[in-house]
């Protein structure tokens, strides 16, 4: 290939990336422990399928965890922006489901918990102020008994829009 044609395809290949970085600018990044990154930029959900993650979905702000719970005990990280958040739990197994949310590992400072009882509709329970931008460990337990059930976690920074989502 002679260095004209190299340089021509050069130009082309600058020439649509910037095109692509004025229409599509960068926005805010969710980045899973699994190293999933998600850009939350997007004005529809999108979804991931990895292998330490059942489906997860994302938009700027709404939901990040949409999990089915089997086992006895669920636990997954999560880094968020500056946001409130909120965890919807169905327990549709016979025994009570407790869950915590911590501030960068499951010993550390405890920022949100619960105790679910079985029911058949979801039960949901809300921080009071926005957390740190960081990351949490959600943790959610039935003890020895089998979990039967779903996990949703949404963040937003609005409370009044995190209240309205179903």
């Amino acid at each position: 290939m002679s260095k004209k044609k190299i340089i021509i395809i050069i130009i082309l290949l600058f020439i649509v990336l910037t095109i692509i970085l004025i229409y599509r600018p960068f926005g805010q990044i969710i980045i899973f422990s699994n190293n999933t990154v998600v850009d939350s930029n997007s004005s529809s959900a999108a979804e991931e399928n990895t292998d330490s993650n059942k489906i997860t979905s994302q938009t700027k702000y709404g939901m990040i965890i949409n999990d089915s719970l089997d086992n006895t005990t669920f636990q997954k990280e999560i880094t968020i922006p500056k946001s409130y958040i909120k965890v919807s739990i169905k327990n549709d197994s016979s025994q009570n489901i407790t869950f915590t949310v911590n501030k960068n590992h499951s010993s550390g400072q405890q920022v949100l918990s619960g105790t679910v009882k079985p029911t058949s509709d979801y039960q949901k329970f809300y921080t009071s102020d926005k957390l740190a931008s960081g990351t949490y460990m959600i943790t959610v337990s039935s003890g020895s008994a089998e979990m039967k059930g779903q996990l949703k976690v949404h963040i937003d920074t609005d409370m009044n829009k995190l209240q309205a989502e179903s």
